[in-house]
C-alpha cells in the first residue's frame, strides 16, 4: 500500500465525515504525544493517529469510505480492550502480528486491510459493543446432582449462586431451610441434599432454591440455570418442570434459560485429568472466537442418525475441527441418548442441541438451523428461552422439547477439586 499523506480528517472531540475521498486518508483522533501500546498483546491507546489508506477509484473507494465511516462511530464508542479483542479475532489464525506494525490503530488498521479483514474488524467490534449493551446483571444459579456413593439409585443435590456473572468467584452455596411439600429432600451432611425421586422432588428444590436466591441478587437481573446431570439424565424434560410463578405454574425453561452440563466433567477420575481438560479449553476457545458473531451453520458438527455415526472418529477428529458445537437433526429418545452423550462427553464438545421429540408439523432440520443462526452466538441460550416462553401450547411447540448443551469450563461449581488431587 501506498505510505503518501493524503487529506486528513479532525476526528478528536467530534465526528469525522468521510466524504468523497479521492486518495489516501488520515483520520487524526487527537492528540498525537502519547505513546500507543502494541495492539497485540496490550491495551490500545486511541489518542493516536488513525491512517487509513482508502483505494483512490472505484466502486470500492465509495465501499471503503462508508466501512471507514462506520469504524469511526465505532472506535469512539469502544474502549481499548474491546478494540484490542476485534482486531486479534479478526486476523486469520495464521498471521504474525509484528510489533513495529501494530503501535497504533492506524497500523492495525492498514494490517487488517493487507488481511482483507476490515469489515470483519467492524463486525467483531460492533457485536462487541452490542453484548456491552446488556444493562441487566447476568446471574447463575448452578445446580448439581450427583449420585450417592452409598445409595447409587439415589442422588445428590448442590445449588450455588453467581449473583454477577462479572464476579464468578463470589459464587454463594444455597441451603433450603424447609420445604412445603410431602415428599422433602433430605439435607444432607456439605449442604447436598439427598433425593430419591428426581421428578417428585427436583422442583420443590428449585422453587426453594429460586426463593432463596433473591436475597442475594441486584436488581435488575437475568438468572440463567445450569443444570449438571450425570450423562445418564441428560436427557431428562427438567426445563418442562413446573414451578410456581405467582399465581400461576409455567414450565421452568419458561421463566429462565435453562442449559444442562455433564457432572462427570466436574469429579470423575477419567474427566478430571490435564489432557482432558486442554481438549475442553481448545474446543471452548473456538467458542470465546465467534461468541459475538452470528454463528453460519457449518461450525455445528451435523449428526443426521445417529445408528449410522462411528463415535470413535467422531472423538478424535472434533479437537482438530473448526466446529464448535453439535446439532442432531433427528429426533432422540432417552433410551438411544446414553451413546450420543458419552461420546459428547469423551469429545469434550462445549455446545450441543437436540430434540427429545418430532412435532408433526415442525421441520426439525430448519428449526434447529434457524435457531443457532438467529443471533449472536453467546445469546443461543437466551433464543431458545425466548421460544419457550412465547410458546402457547408448549406440548406443540419444537423450542420446549429441545435441549441445549452448554459446557463453559470458566464457570464450575466451588467444590470441584483441582485437576492435580486427581493424579
Amino acid at each position: 500500500m501506498s505510505g503518501d499523506i493524503g487529506d486528513t480528517i479532525e476526528a478528536g472531540g467530534a465526528q469525522g465525515v468521510i466524504n468523497k475521498p479521492e486518495g489516501p486518508v488520515n483520520l487524526n483522533y487527537g492528540d498525537t504525544n502519547s505513546a500507543g501500546q502494541d495492539l497485540a498483546g496490550r491495551d490500545v491507546n486511541k489518542n493516536t493517529i488513525f491512517n487509513i489508506i482508502v483505494s483512490p477509484t472505484g466502486t470500492e473507494a465509495g465501499t471503503t469510505a462508508q466501512l471507514l465511516q462506520q469504524l469511526e462511530g465505532l472506535i469512539n464508542a469502544a474502549d481499548s480492550s474491546q478494540i484490542t479483542q476485534a482486531f486479534r479475532d479478526s486476523l486469520p489464525p495464521d498471521s504474525r502480528v509484528s510489533r513495529q506494525g501494530t503501535t497504533d490503530l492506524g497500523s492495525a488498521i492498514q494490517q487488517l486491510q493487507d488481511f482483507r479483514s476490515l469489515e470483519k474488524f467492524a463486525k467483531k467490534l460492533e457485536g462487541l459493543l452490542s453484548s456491552q449493551s446488556l444493562e441487566n446483571l447476568q446471574a447463575y444459579l448452578m445446580l448439581a446432582l450427583r449420585p450417592d456413593r452409598a445409595k447409587p439409585d439415589q442422588f445428590r443435590l448442590k445449588a450455588w449462586l453467581i449473583p454477577d456473572s462479572k464476579s464468578p468467584g463470589n459464587c454463594i452455596s444455597l441451603i433450603v431451610e424447609s420445604l412445603d411439600k410431602e415428599n422433602e429432600a433430605q439435607l444432607q451432611d456439605a449442604n447436598s441434599y439427598l433425593i430419591k425421586d428426581l421428578q417428585a422432588e427436583l422442583p420443590n428444590l428449585l422453587n426453594s432454591f429460586l426463593k432463596s436466591s433473591e436475597q442475594f441478587l441486584r436488581e435488575p437481573y437475568d438468572l440463567s440455570i445450569e443444570l449438571f446431570l450425570p450423562i445418564l439424565h441428560i436427557w431428562s424434560e427438567i426445563d418442562r418442570y413446573a414451578i410456581k410463578l405467582r399465581s400461576r405454574q409455567i414450565p421452568i425453561g419458561a421463566k429462565y434459560p435453562i442449559t444442562v452440563r455433564s457432572s462427570e466433567r466436574l469429579d470423575d477420575p477419567d474427566y478430571r485429568t490435564t489432557d482432558y481438560r486442554n481438549d475442553w479449553l481448545k474446543n471452548w476457545n473456538k467458542v470465546k472466537n465467534l461468541l459475538n458473531d452470528i454463528p453460519e451453520e457449518r461450525i455445528f458438527y451435523p449428526i443426521d442418525q445417529l445408528d449410522s455415526c462411528n463415535w470413535n472418529s467422531f472423538i478424535t477428529e472434533f479437537v482438530g475441527t473448526e466446529q464448535v458445537g453439535i446439532k442432531v437433526n433427528c429426533p432422540i429418545s432417552e433410551d438411544d441418548s446414553e451413546d450420543l452423550f458419552l461420546a459428547l462427553l469423551d469429545a469434550a464438545v462445549p455446545i450441543a442441541i437436540w430434540s427429545r421429540q418430532s412435532i408433526p408439523e415442525s421441520d426439525l432440520l430448519q428449526e434447529i438451523a434457524g435457531l443457532l443462526t438467529s443471533g449472536p452466538l453467546f445469546k443461543l441460550p437466551k433464543l431458545l428461552w425466548k421460544q419457550r416462553s412465547s410458546a402457547s401450547d408448549p406440548d406443540k411447540h419444537l423450542a420446549c422439547h429441545l435441549a441445549l448443551l452448554w459446557e463453559d469450563p470458566s464457570r464450575l461449581p466451588p467444590d470441584v477439586q483441582p485437576i492435580a488431587s486427581y493424579h
